[in-house]
């Protein structure tokens, strides 16, 4: 009786343990990540009879849980991928919807900004028309910095989402690795888990894949890792790795993570490419950042090709244009663990001034002189094949060239025509000449929305450009980086053939005096200079008094929006080789001093993403407008011929000469002079005249078209007496006393009043220069810089002149002048010009400044399809890992409401038996007792 009462009890317990996990599951249906529970029934251990084993009944062997750890590690995975897109989409959303909303984004006040600048033109005199204009573009310049105010805003919600996401990591982190604690003190938790606290670290751990991919291992007491998908540790065991959200080290404006007792650098972004902080890096990285620099781009791009023009023009007060719009400077941040204390900065490119091409029998060096810079050497140059190089064309035209020979190039300054030719130095044994020319279209059509990241990853060599002979140097062996003057600009100086110093710029201290040369040897023989030792090797000419060498830091760039690595550790001069490419060029600050960038320093050059704050308009007042051109080029109305001049083109605005009146005069038809008039100085003679070809002077351009006609008598002005004379006395101009004179070529006439009396007429300018001038044959006559004499026919009889005789003094051969277009307020020109800019496609790779915003449009537009069609994939596939889930670790109530019956049932049954079992007993008692 009592092996039945003890097994009945037993099935009593297990059945009671049955119902009481049933209804565990069914009050947890609908508790996130919850695990369906089930007790595991055993067959108690039988007891041995005389006959055998009988059975004692069940055993409760334990409590367990439907899990399948392969299908919660691809519930993790699709939730981070979830989130992350969730987040993206939300942003881009976001920028989208600000970026193409016609009352907030840009396309309406660009084409109001244009429309207006249209009107101006249609009235360039009309002061409600410029002051109008000068509405709309301070409504444009308002519209972009409050764009960029709104991203920017986004850019603070990305920080803030950051830094409460690090948060919450922790907070789940330090969860996690308490459950941790506690599963790993209960001492069965291998056979006997506990199940709701496992449930908990799942559900922390799904929590904390919504917010950074992680990895997780399971360890032998039950406890679990948990790393970021790069491997960086956030839980083991029962101790938290925590996550800082930190300032970056190159952008204090951005945050990134790092964890906790990291080396300020050690940035953890670039590793976190799920979950919410995954989408926050991709879209500050891949949407944000590049929408941003378009803003600026199109805010340089603008301000730039706006202030060009407009400088090139004239106001109404006669004044050439000022800059239209201000506008800021691309941004250079140093890292804040640079062990230097250098700094750069950065500025568009300016291609003004002149160049130094030189030639050593093999190759040439192309220098500017603004600043000494060598901005490509060792290249070649064929016959009428271009180069373009430093913003400038340069072409070889057909001739000999020698070693040594060395030319003068000046694209931006006089020049006879568009192609304007060198200038060959004294001293030339060969007879080639070069064109060149500056490239006409603006810096900012160089630049791309990029940022550039510079390393001082070394030291770098080059040989000086105006060493005597051709030796090279090697690249430096480096032996220790960490040498306190590693990066300090070193120069090796010869002072014979055979001898060198070494001194150290940057310091000041001499290294090395009177040092043996050899060829090829290491310098220095033993040991280093600043922790580096290079070698020279002779060339066909051999090493000169006075050549040198420079070691100074190496600078390796790349390009972080696609991640080309665009200059690999090259000096300063071949940085900014590199960057002026770019659209940049580099300037490295010593005032205050600064020591040189030391080794492993960094830089980050962004040119666009902070300038369209700093966008704005510079003119106030309509007057300033310069819609007018500055200059008239015009054919002289007594020219014979029908050739034409164009109106002219300001090239230069800044030339001080652009305004003087300039004379070009026809000696025949096919070769001209070129006078500057208000300077009195010949500025060319007997140029050979194509018709269409660009002349260039002063900072202006014209073209003249046509068949033109020379002068017959050789001087730029003729005489002649009137067919009508009474008299025959005769005319000739005998000289020019000012040739530079402006009415020199004015049409006049020497009217007789009487046989000694006459009246001089300038018929070009309206006016009586002289009246009633007695009259001496063969005296001199002179006005407007020429001097004619009038002599009487000496007969016989002699013949003096007679009243009313005329006697004319012109123009010979087609002149043509350029001059300060004064008083011109209703030319439109200018006005023209700047309209033209609507549809020029100078940004981008060749956009107009409508593209480049259509193009930022159409980008975050492509992104956000890509990302909702990304998040529809990753909710699709999260769906299914959740019914995955939920088909092996779910609650279903009907399933538990048969295994309740069930368990109800067998309950009743050992109540049963118990109650069999008593009265069984109460019989043999009774049986007993009787």
């Amino acid at each position: 009786m009592v092996d039945i009462l003890n097994t009945a009890i037993r099935g009593l317990m297990a059945f009671r343990a049955g119902m009481a996990t049933t209804g565990h599951n069914v009050a947890n249906v609908n508790t996130p990540y919850y695990s369906r529970q089930r007790v595991e029934l055993g067959t108690a251990p039988p007891e041995k009879q005389s006959y055998g084993y009988m059975g004692t009944g069940v055993d409760i062997e334990s409590v367990t849980r439907a899990y399948d750890d392969f299908v919660m590690k691809q519930l993790r995975g699709h939730t981070s991928g979830v989130s992350q897109y969730e987040h993206l989409n939300d942003l881009t959303s976001q920028l989208s919807a600000l970026l193409g909303d016609t009352d907030v984004g840009l396309t309406p006040d660009l084409e109001a900004f244009f429309g207006a600048m249209q009107d101006l033109a249609d009235s360039p005199a009309s002061i409600p028309a410029r002051q109008v204009f000068l509405d709309e573009a301070e409504t444009l310049t308002t519209r972009i910095q409050d764009i960029n105010s709104a991203l920017s805003d986004l850019r603070d919600a990305v920080d803030t989402g950051i830094t409460n996401a690090v948060t919450a990591i922790n907070n789940l982190a330090t969860g996690i690795a308490d459950i941790n604690r506690a599963v790993a003190q209960a001492a069965d938790s291998a056979t006997n888990p506990p199940n709701d606290l496992l449930d908990d670290r799942d559900r922390m751990l799904v929590d904390l894949s919504k917010l950074a991919g992680i990895q997780v291992v399971t360890q032998k007491d039950g406890s679990l890792n948990v790393f970021l998908n790069n491997g960086q540790p956030l839980v083991v065991g029962n101790t938290t790795q925590k996550l800082l959200a930190v300032q970056s080290g190159f952008d204090p404006q951005e945050m990134t993570v790092r964890l906790e007792g990291q080396a300020e650098g050690s940035d953890l972004e670039r590793y976190i490419t799920s979950g919410e902080l995954g989408g926050y890096f991709e879209f500050r990285r891949t949407i944000l950042n590049p929408a941003q620099d378009g803003l600026g781009l199109l805010a340089i791009g603008v301000a730039e090709t706006f202030n060009e023009q407009h400088q090139r023009g004239m106001d109404l007060d006669g004044a050439l244009g000022e800059n239209l719009f201000n506008i800021g400077s691309p941004r250079m941040l140093a890292h804040s663990k640079n062990q230097g204390d250098a700094l750069f900065s950065a500025a568009l490119n300016n291609t003004a001034g002149a160049y130094e091409l030189s030639y050593d029998g093999t190759d040439y060096t192309l220098m500017r002189l603004s600043d000494g810079v060598i901005v490509k050497d060792n290249f070649s140059l064929t016959d009428d094949i271009p180069l373009i190089v430093d913003n400038i064309y340069l072409e070889k035209n057909a001739g000999a060239v020698a070693s040594g020979d060395r030319f003068l190039l000046q694209p931006s300054a006089q020049g006879a025509a568009s192609n304007a030719t060198s200038t060959p130095y004294n001293g030339n044994t060969g007879a080639a000449t070069f064109e060149t020319r500056a490239i006409t279209t603006t810096d900012s059509s160089q630049l791309v929305r990029s940022d550039y990241e510079i390393l001082t990853s070394g030291v770098a060599s080059r040989a000086s450009y105006t060493n005597a002979g051709n030796a090279i140097i090697s690249a430096p062996t480096v032996i220790d980086q960490n040498d306190a003057n590693f990066t300090n600009t070193v120069t090796i100086q010869f002072t014979g053939a055979a001898t060198y110093d070494v001194i150290d710029n940057t310091t000041g201290a001499t290294l090395a005096t009177a040092q043996a040369y050899v060829s090829g040897a290491t310098i220095p023989p033993t040991g280093d200079y600043n922790g580096w030792s290079v070698a020279i090797t002779d060339g066909a000419t051999p090493i000169a008094a006075g050549d040198t060498f420079t070691i100074s830091a190496g600078y390796t760039v790349t390009r972080w929006s696609d991640n080309q690595e665009i200059l690999s550790n090259g000096d300063f001069t071949a940085l900014n080789d590199v960057m002026r490419a770019e659209g940049l060029h580099l300037n490295l600050q010593t005032s205050p001093p600064y020591s040189p960038p030391r080794y492993e320093d960094r830089f980050l050059i962004q040119p666009t993403r902070n300038v369209a704050p700093s966008f704005e308009l510079n003119i106030s007042d309509p007057r300033k407008i310069a819609a007018a051109a500055p200059i008239t080029a015009t054919a002289w109305a007594d020219n014979v011929s029908s050739t034409a001049i164009s109106a002219g083109t300001v090239v230069d605005a800044d030339n001080p000469n652009l305004q003087n009146t300039i004379r070009i005069q026809f000696t025949s038809a096919g070769a001209f002079d070129v006078l500057d008039l208000t300077t009195g100085t010949t500025l060319a003679t007997g140029l050979s005249y194509a018709s269409g070809n660009e002349i260039t002077y002063n900072g202006w351009s014209a073209i003249i078209t046509g068949s033109p006609q020379g002068n017959i008598s050789g001087n730029p002005v003729a005489a002649s007496a009137e067919p009508t004379n009474q008299g025959s006395a005769t005319v000739a101009v005998t000289g020019l006393t000012d040739l530079y004179d402006e009415d020199l070529l004015n049409k006049v006439e020497i009217r007789f009043t009487s046989t000694n009396t006459f009246d001089v007429f300038d018929l070009t300018k309206g006016a009586t220069l002289a009246s009633g001038v007695s009259y001496t044959s063969g005296g001199n006559i002179s006005y407007n810089g020429w001097t004619a004499q009038i002599t009487d026919d000496p007969g016989p009889p002699a013949v003096t002149p007679q009243a009313g005789d005329v006697f004319q003094i012109r123009s010979d051969g087609d002149a043509f002048v350029i001059k300060n277009n004064q008083g011109g307020i209703g030319d439109n020109r200018n006005a023209l010009a700047l309209v033209d800019l609507e549809t020029k496609q100078q940004l981008l790779g060749g956009n107009t400044y409508r593209g480049v915003y259509a193009q930022m449009i159409a980008e975050v537009g492509a992104e956000g399809r890509r990302v909702e069609n990304t998040l529809w994939s990753q909710e699709a596939l999260l769906e299914q890992s959740t019914m995955t889930r939920e088909s092996i670790s779910g609650v279903n109530l009907d399933e538990e409401a048969a295994n309740l019956v069930r368990f109800q049932q067998a309950y009743q049954a050992a109540a049963q038996i118990i109650q069999t079992s008593n009265a069984i007993f109460s019989t043999l008692l009774e049986a007993v007792r009787g």
